[in-house]
């Protein structure tokens, strides 16, 4: 049964693909105007460029054979070549970006879950204490300021004001790390307050948490757990806690895919060279090749951790299996 249902949501991550693959070609030509027009006032960039430019990178051809013609290659792999950073294939562009961006996303994601799972534990624990409102109104608050403006909060007390971390970047110019360990200390030193501002955004694991708990704390196995003088602790986490964790892990799920928004933001916020910031720099000039390449690349990062995080549940819910 549990191939059965691997083999089910594999096509379903396909499915999903192909329909992000149709968003991506759409959205782009939906907005008025194209790169050439952005560099239209240019001097150099004559009628007659204009037109050259247009058949060079195949939009003079017809709207459904650019759709045809996008995916067929980019199943091939074959992404085309940026406007912007001519003649860079946009493969080797995003390929260059895209592990700077997964560090920030994915670290951000593990520590949101594990300080949202922590709190949420805590503040369901103590429901209706001081404990448990501190918490929430603490969560409540992260979780309504928007997370550039957090980034600019960071970047201006941290960075400018007390000097303690760069101000842009990944790395530091014109550094040359002797060893993995100084390099890994130096993006660490660029990377801390863009992570800082995403992972403070921990209140939905953390709302979610306490209140599958506090529901969970209710059940008659949580009282006979009690009964047999088990300690709180053990009831808390090994009974209770570990029982409500199904809800935080789809939390998880939706809360990834606002990190991938929210990196566009952060990395413009922090200059940070990664796929939001180039994503970001393809929507303000139009370069329909890169927005393809971006959306769909982060379209194929969101759906595959949508998948594995669906089999996780195989081992959080032994019901699934069965």
């Amino acid at each position: 049964m549990t191939r059965a249902y691997v083999l089910r949501r594999i096509g379903f991550m396909v499915v999903v693909i192909l329909f992000a693959m149709t968003v991506n070609f759409a959205l782009p030509r939906l907005v008025p105007g194209d790169i050439f027009d952005v560099l239209y006032g240019d001097e150099r960039i004559t009628p007659e460029t204009r037109e050259m430019l247009m058949a060079r990178f195949g939009l003079n051809k017809p709207v459904i054979t650019q759709y045809w013609l996008y995916i067929t290659n980019t199943l091939r792999g074959e992404w085309g070549r940026s406007v912007m950073f001519f003649p860079t294939p946009v493969s080797k562009l995003i390929w260059q970006r895209l592990p700077y961006t997964l560090a920030l996303l994915w670290i951000a994601t593990l520590i949101t879950a594990g300080v949202g799972y922590l709190l949420g534990v805590i503040a369901g624990w103590r429901a209706g204490s001081k404990t448990d409102s501190t918490i929430q109104g603490f969560s409540l608050a992260l979780l309504a300021a928007p997370v550039f403006w957090l980034g600019m909060i960071l970047l201006f007390i941290f960075g400018y004001r007390l000097d303690w971390f760069p101000l842009s970047g990944a790395k530091t110019a014109a550094y040359h790390a002797s060893n993995w360990f100084a390099w890994l200390f130096d993006w660490g030193k660029h990377a801390f307050l863009p992570i800082l501002s995403m992972a403070l955004h921990f209140g939905t694991s953390q709302l979610i948490m306490r209140n599958t708990l506090v529901s969970t704390l209710r059940e008659h196995y949580i009282l006979t757990a009690k009964a047999k003088g088990l300690s709180d602790r053990t009831v808390m986490y090994k009974h209770a806690a570990r029982n409500a964790l199904l809800p935080v892990v789809t939390g998880i799920m939706m809360r990834f895919s606002m990190v991938i928004a929210g990196s566009v933001l952060i990395e413009t916020v922090f200059s940070y060279p990664g796929m939001g910031r180039l994503m970001f720099q393809a929507v303000q000039n139009l370069d329909y090749q890169m927005i393809q390449g971006c959306f769909f690349m982060l379209s194929v990062v969101a759906i595959a951790t949508v998948f594995i995080i669906d089999l996780v549940y195989l081992f959080l819910d032994p019901r699934i299996r069965y």
